[in-house]
């Protein structure tokens, strides 16, 4: 499996157009007038059976333009599991990115909400974000299960 990364990849401004400054799991989000706000970040769940329900699980992501990435976007989110292969189909989908108001940069927030995501395995998943066909970051999401140890 690859091995995931908890951030951006490419962090020099110069190797990636948009800049990824949250890549989060959690347990649910919301954006309020431009701001973003999380709750129950995690990496880890411990479930006492498998296979697992998850009855919502929250992608969220923030990313930072400049004014010369205007235009149309194309983010992609994979659920991976171990041995690389997708747990469901890729989710897509086109943002756009519009003038920074006059700042040097401004941000967009992208929240993924899954509901009654079933996971049957124990071990380590990836959830991996591509932008623009490139893959920036991936994260690990790892279920744990102490009764399927015995």
């Amino acid at each position: 499996m690859r091995k995931p990364n908890t951030m951006l990849l490419s962090p020099d401004r110069e190797n990636t157009s948009l800049r990824i400054e949250v890549f989060v799991l959690c347990e649910t989000a919301q954006e309020f007038d431009g701001r973003l706000n999380l709750l129950g970040t995690f990496e880890t769940i411990r479930v006492a059976a498998l296979p697992v329900v998850l009855p919502l699980l929250t992608v969220a992501i923030r990313l930072r333009y400049w004014s010369d990435e205007e235009g149309v976007h194309r983010c992609v989110i994979r659920l991976i599991d171990a041995d690389g292969r997708p747990i469901l189909e890729e989710l897509c989908g086109d943002f756009v990115v519009g003038a920074s108001n006059g700042n040097s940069s401004d941000v967009t927030n992208i929240l993924v909400k899954l509901q009654d995501l079933c996971l049957g395995d124990e071990g380590e998943y990836g959830m991996e974000l591509y932008l623009d066909d490139h893959l920036e970051a991936s994260l690990p999401l790892n279920i744990e299960c102490p009764q399927s140890k015995h």
